[in-house]
């Protein structure tokens, strides 16, 4: 819905340490996930490559099958064909 202020502060709080115990690894990787679409959006391209750069670094033993995981891979290929 283009607030993209919410959707960083979203991200914000998925990444807190205050964060329950039990959400954080989950949580966790998937707030850089949100943060590179939010940063994605407003075009800022060198941000959202840094976010999709951070999750994937995460994620290098991870399932190949995660949703997300898929799709930080095409984004990341297409930013860095376009910019």
């Amino acid at each position: 819905n283009k607030d993209f202020e919410k959707a960083l502060k979203f991200a914000d709080h998925m990444q807190s340490p205050t964060i329950k115990i039990w959400a954080y690894p989950f949580s966790y990787p998937r707030g850089y996930y949100v943060r590179g679409l939010a940063y994605e959006k407003m075009g800022d391209y060198a941000r959202a490559k840094e976010n999709y750069e951070a999750l994937l670094d995460l994620w290098k033993q991870a399932d190949e099958n995660i949703p997300e995981l898929i799709d930080t891979k095409k984004r990341l290929a297409n930013l860095k064909q376009t910019s």
